[in-house]
């Protein structure tokens, strides 16, 4: 076979700058998805604290339209406990138990647990601050401070989204850190 004159394959500096370029390419991609990622999750506690807070707003109402105020909200069948106020403080009776782990937390951390299995509909699993065995969850449930359940994801990054619930005023606020 006859070579061809103009026939000739790629040098070694072509290569080297095309690999460098297709590295430099998926680096540009991957931070950009990372940060999908990070918005993904802010959306989706944002979207959770809406929901909770309309779940709360209903339980109240429900209160409001109830004769004997010193009584629980029923709530399909899962009677939620209120304060003096009308505000959802934890479940009374009928609580879902499913969906965290097994790990006792304090008492105000399984009412929080509670009201998060019970106001949402179908809500992603959580873990309870402080659970050992808290790899891979994505949602916890923690308590910022006496009276205020906390309800959180973290990023890989360490950026921290989550929505607070003051239970003495049904208060809704979220926030990052």
């Amino acid at each position: 076979m006859r070579k061809l004159e103009n026939e000739k394959g790629f040098s070694l500096l072509e290569l080297i700058i095309v690999v460098t370029m297709i590295g430099l390419l998926a680096a540009w991609g991957l931070k950009y998805y990372n940060e999908d990622i990070n918005d993904a999750r802010r959306i989706s506690i944002k979207t959770l604290s809406y929901n909770f807070n309309t779940a709360v707003a209903g339980v109240h109402a429900q209160w409001l339209l109830q004769s004997d105020k010193s009584q629980p909200v029923d709530l399909d069948g899962t009677l939620i406990a209120v304060n003096r106020y009308g505000w959802p403080k934890g479940v009374a009776a009928g609580a879902v138990q499913s969906g965290g782990s097994s790990y006792p937390g304090s008492v105000q951390q399984r009412h929080c647990a509670e009201l998060w299995m019970n106001l949402l509909q179908n809500p992603a699993p959580y873990v309870l601050a402080g659970d050992p065995e808290d790899q891979g969850v994505r949602y916890r449930v923690s308590i910022a401070q006496p009276g205020v359940c906390r309800f959180g994801v973290t990023t890989r990054q360490g950026k921290h989204y989550y929505f607070d619930y003051y239970s003495r005023n049904g208060q809704v606020i979220s926030a990052s850190s």
